[in-house]
């Protein structure tokens, strides 16, 4: 199997964290929220991919690209992806 650059991935799961709140599943929103509103109070999001089940010996995920895009981003704030 090669997976050239350019592949796309499958999204099998997805969800967005309250810092302020870590005991709540907010797995069930629609609209994921990242953001930060001060100390302890910032919003996470989870993503999780579906890689081939089948690869070749010695496969290794070198890079991988995500896009997020903000609906109302706030001016003079920094998003921070790792």
């Amino acid at each position: 199997m090669t997976v050239g650059p350019g592949a796309d991935l499958v999204t099998v799961a997805d969800a967005w964290a309250d810092e302020s709140s870590p005991a709540s599943n907010l797995e069930s929103n629609s609209i994921l929220k990242v953001g930060s509103r001060g100390p302890n109070e910032n919003f996470r999001v989870l993503v999780c991919l579906l890689t081939p089940e089948v690869a070749p010996a010695g496969c290794v995920l070198r890079t991988v690209t995500l896009r997020v895009y903000a609906a109302a981003p706030g001016e003079g704030r920094t998003l921070l992806v790792v």
